[in-house]
Formats: C-alpha cells, structure tokens, sequence
C-alpha cells in the first residue's frame, strides 16, 4: 500500500472505533496542530476509554482488550491496528 492508502486506512480506524465505543450523547473531536516542521492530527471522544492494563498491549497482534470483549457487538480491531503501527514505523 502507499503511505496515501495507509493514512486513509488508519484514519478510518481511529474514527470507526471512536464511533464504535463513543456513547450516542457522546462527543468525538479532531484537531490539526501545526507546528514549524510537524503536523499532528489529535482525536479525542468520551467513549469508555482504554484500561491501563491494556494500553501497552493495543497495537499487539491478535489482542483485543477488556472494553472491547464487553460490548454486545463483537469487535475485531487487533489486526487494524496492528497494521497502523507498521506502517507508522516506516
């Protein structure tokens, strides 16, 4: 994939899973920050959050979290993330 399909891929991700656990009252928020030479892209939502026994294992393959094993719909972002961080490596 080019970086161009890469970006729009984990872009998609990030908005399908805020969508996904922000609750229908709830808020989601972008905002571009430029600064000199760098650009960050910060994406926030009142959704339920990630424990913090399970932050250091988001991007590990096959690994879906406490939150994501509790809603009623069955959840499969393991792979997508996984993937987003290859990609930001490189």
């Amino acid at each position: 994939m080019t970086d161009q399909k890469w970006l729009a891929y984990i872009l998609t991700q990030l908005f399908s899973n805020a969508l996904k656990y922000t609750p229908d009252n709830g808020s989601i928020k972008a905002k571009i920050i430029q600064d000199h030479k760098v650009t960050i892209l910060q994406i926030t939502d009142t959704g339920v959050g990630i424990p913090k026994q399970d932050i250091s294992r988001i991007f590990d393959k096959g690994f879906t979290g406490e939150n994501g094993r509790k809603q009623d719909k069955k959840i499969n972002r393991t792979r997508s993330l996984s993937r987003s961080k290859k990609w930001l490596k490189n």
